[in-house]
């Protein structure tokens, strides 16, 4: 049997928490490999009996929604990482950013570590690890040491639109580091992705601040802002098989998203090669 048969795609939803400093480790929501028996069961018809299982193959962290891998089989699984490793899997995602990236589209290349946050609420968050600080004059960068605990990380990014002060992004993870999309954007753009509250500050927990215009816009009050999700959506995933030609799956905004773009007046890539 074809291992391409044991590989199924499925739209994941959001896992719906306001802002980190609100919830217990015990309040955050249900897992995917919590789900996965019966999901498996269901797809078998809801045998009583059935052995089979499902097994998550490239995984989604858990405010993120859209295109997610499942695998029948332990082989399946790591077909699929081992296409991975060896760069046959592209992933593109989409989010909508608070302010508006500049150049509109490029490549970011910094490490990330992971750093404590100490003060009040003590925590810990990827940062930026760079390669690269200005010199005393200020006209140039000096190349300094990286650090042994930093993972490399790059990040393709393209504006689809803006409007309001925000921006439609499409994003394409070439590493796959812990929270790299986000600290990436907040961090290294100064454009954190809409409804995430963990990296629009940096050294607190706190819900994010939005603009007054963008406030306005979606129609909310600042103290209303923790209850905005992450608007971070795995758009479309690409598996490479050279001669036997690609497999392109592609998965639909979820409302929220859509929503949130009609308020921010903010049109998606196929909406504007119509007008």
């Amino acid at each position: 049997m074809s291992l391409f048969i044991c590989i199924f795609p499925i739209s994941k939803p959001q896992v719906r928490i306001c802002c980190c400093c609100c919830l217990s480790d015990a309040s955050r929501g249900t897992s995917i490999s919590s789900v996965l028996p019966t999901l498996s069961k269901m797809m078998d018809g809801m045998k009583t009996k059935s052995d089979s299982q499902l097994f998550p193959s490239l995984g989604l962290e858990k405010e993120t929604t859209g295109v997610l891998l499942l695998a029948r089989s332990d082989e399946a699984v790591g077909y699929i990482l081992n296409m991975h490793r060896e760069n046959n899997v592209q992933r593109k995602y989409w989010v909508i950013t608070v302010g508006v990236p500049v150049p509109s589209e490029g490549v970011i290349d910094i490490p990330i570590i992971e750093r404590e946050i100490t003060g009040p609420q003590p925590h810990y968050k990827m940062g930026l690890s760079p390669l690269f600080r200005m010199n005393d004059s200020g006209d140039g960068v000096t190349k300094v040491r990286g650090h042994r605990q930093a993972h490399p990380a790059v990040t393709k990014y393209r504006v689809l639109d803006s409007s309001t002060g925000c921006s439609l992004v499409e994003l394409q993870p070439l590493t796959g580091v812990k929270h790299q999309m986000r600290v990436h954007m907040a961090l290294a753009l100064a454009c954190p992705i809409l409804g995430d509250h963990k990296y629009s500050h940096w050294s607190k927990l706190a819900p994010q601040r939005l603009p007054e215009r963008v406030l306005g816009k979606l129609g909310l009050e600042q103290s209303k802002s923790r209850y905005i999700p992450l608007h971070l959506h795995a758009r479309q995933l690409t598996l490479s098989r050279a001669s036997k030609g690609d497999i392109d799956v592609s998965c639909p905004l979820p409302k929220y998203f859509t929503q949130s773009l009609k308020h921010l007046h903010l049109t998606l890539p196929d909406k504007k090669d119509d007008e």
